[in-house]
C-alpha cells in the first residue's frame, strides 16, 4: 500500500458542453479536477488518497458538484464553502477537427477565494502536511495578490516538511494582467517545483520558447529535478538527473474531442511515478490515458473506457 496524501489546488467549474440543435449537457470538471479525477482512478486501490482543494458555495450547484467530486472517492477534507459565492461556468465549444476552445463565466467563483479568512491555521497546518501538491497556472492566475501570497507560504510549509510540488503550466493569456506579472508568478512555483509538466505551446506564449531544448535551456538555472514537456501528438521530452529521453505519443487519426488530453497525460504520468514507475513508464502511462480521453467528448470520460491496465493495484 502506498501511504501517501496528495492535493489538487484549482477550480471546479459547472462544464457545458453540445450545441443547441444537438442539446447541451452539463456535468463537472476543470484542469486540476480533471487530474486529480484521473489520477485517483488510477490510484485508490494503492491507499493513495487524493484530496481536491478549492472553495464552493453553498448553492444547489456547488452541492451537486461536491456529491460528483466524493462520488469519484476523491477527499474533500479541503473544500471551503462561501454563502455569498458559486461556482464558475465554463461551455466548451470543438471543431471538426476536435480541436477546443472554451467560454468563460467565473470572474467571481468561490475558488479565487480559498486563500481568504475562511482558510484558518488549523486547515493551513493540515495542508502543510501533505506529500504532494498538484497545481496548475490556472490555479495560479484566479488567485488575487493576498491569495497568491499565502499560497507561496503553503508552499514553503510543504516543502519544509518534505512534501513534492508537481506544477503543469497551463497558460491562459485571459487570465493574466500581461506576461511580465504571469512569467514573474511562474518562476516562482517552477523554482519550488518537483515535476514540471509543462506544455510546449504554452511555453511558447508566455516565454517564447517554441522548442523543447529552448524550454530546457531556459529553465537550466532553476534546477528543477524533473522536466516533462508535452507536445500534443508528438513525443514528449523528459529531463531528469543530467539524462533526456524522449517517449511517442499514442497516435488518434481522428480524435473526438481535445479537452483535458494535457490534464489526463498529467494524472497517467504522477500516477505512475508514485506507484515506482520510471519516466519512460510513467510517459508511456500518461499517453496511452490521454488518448483514451480524447476519443469521447468533454473532460472526464466513464470509467469503464479507462485503459485497465493502467489501473494499478496494492
Amino acid at each position: 500500500m502506498l501511504d501517501k496524501t496528495v492535493g489538487f489546488l484549482g477550480e471546479c467549474m459547472v462544464e457545458l458542453k453540445g450545441s443547441p440543435q444537438k442539446g447541451i449537457t452539463q456535468g463537472y470538471a476543470g484542469d486540476t479536477l480533471n487530474t486529480a479525477l484521473y489520477f485517483n482512478r488510477l490510484l485508490k486501490a494503492t491507499g493513495v488518497k487524493t484530496q481536491y482543494i478549492t472553495a464552493l458555495g453553498i448553492d444547489a450547484f456547488s452541492c451537486h458538484m461536491l456529491e460528483f467530486i466524493q462520488y469519484e472517492d476523491i477527499k474533500t477534507d479541503f473544500v471551503l464553502r462561501h454563502k455569498d459565492k458559486l461556482p464558475g461556468i465554463y461551455a466548451i465549444n470543438v471543431d471538426a477537427n476536435g480541436e477546443r476552445s472554451f467560454s468563460y463565466w467565473r470572474d467571481q467563483a468561490a475558488a479565487k477565494f480559498y486563500f481568504d479568512e475562511h482558510l484558518n491555521a488549523q486547515i493551513f497546518q493540515a495542508l502543510s502536511q501533505l506529500d504532494a501538491l498538484y497545481l496548475s497556472g490556472i490555479s495560479l492566475a484566479i488567485l488575487p495578490d493576498a491569495g497568491l501570497s499565502r499560497l507561496f507560504d503553503l508552499i514553503d510549509s510543504i516543502k519544509a516538511n518534505g512534501g513534492a510540488i508537481y506544477f503543469d503550466n497551463n497558460f491562459r493569456p485571459r487570465l493574466w494582467p500581461d506576461l511580465v506579472r504571469a512569467r514573474a508568478v511562474y518562476e516562482k512555483v517552477l523554482r519550488q517545483a518537483d515535476v514540471a509538466l509543462l506544455t510546449l505551446d504554452d511555453e511558447a506564449l508566455l516565454f517564447g520558447c517554441n522548442t523543447a531544448e529552448a524550454v530546457l535551456e531556459r529553465l537550466a538555472p532553476l534546477n528543477i529535478p524533473e522536466i516533462v514537456i508535452k507536445q500534443g501528438k508528438d513525443a514528449c521530452i523528459i529531463a531528469r538527473l543530467g539524462s533526456k529521453v524522449s517517449v511517442n505519443a499514442q497516435r488518434i487519426d481522428t480524435p473526438i474531442d481535445t479537452t483535458a488530453a494535457g490534464d489526463s497525460f498529467g494524472a497517467g504520468y504522477l500516477a505512475s511515478r508514485m506507484a515506482g514507475g520510471d519516466v519512460c513508464m510513467a510517459a508511456q502511462a500518461g499517453h496511452r490515458l490521454a488518448a483514451a480521453v480524447i476519443q469521447f467528448e468533454g473532460a472526464i470520460v466513464p470509467e469503464i473506457n479507462m485503459p485497465k491496465d493502467l489501473v494499478l493495484s496494492a
